[in-house]
């Protein structure tokens, strides 16, 4: 655990008014910018990192005119979510029940709830010359890769 001293300060989101203490660091000895923890070193995570990863050095070199390193570090402890956080966050749940994206995604047999779905693919020499089709099941990322394979 590192507390916040002269060099190095954390924040749980980004505001662009931290390109302030970017500054102050820029003209003292540096120092580090640490996004996504409390002001006691705890990890609180930030949901938009690859944005901030991409959006970050273009803004302190136009506003400020310097160059900086911005890393993204991961930590165990973020990585920890249940399965129905992981639904939650990818937005395939509602009011506490699955949506059918979930089952088609995850399901090992989604035909069980939702009908028709699979993949129906076929090889035509002519429009009414059908030399051979075949049906796709399984859950959709199964179905890509099966289909990939096939093509």
């Amino acid at each position: 655990m590192m507390p916040e001293q002269q060099n190095i300060e954390y924040k749980s989101v980004w505001k662009d008014e931290y390109l302030k203490w970017i500054c102050g660091f820029a003209n003292a000895h540096g120092g580090t910018l640490f996004i996504g923890k409390d002001d006691n070193d705890n990890v609180t995570g930030v949901k938009n990192a690859k944005k901030l990863l991409e959006d970050l050095p273009n803004k302190i070199t136009t506003v400020l005119g310097i160059i900086a390193d911005v890393n993204l570090h991961e930590t165990e402890q973020c990585n920890k979510d249940t399965p129905e956080q992981l639904l939650d966050n990818l937005k395939l749940i509602d009011n506490g029940h699955l949506k059918r994206a979930a089952l088609l995604l995850f399901h090992l047999d989604p035909e069980k709830f939702v009908t028709g779905a699979y993949i129906k693919i076929g090889f035509f020499r002519s429009e009414s010359d059908l030399q051979f089709q075949d049906d796709i099941h399984g859950n959709l990322f199964e179905q890509i890769e099966k289909t990939m394979e096939l093509l």
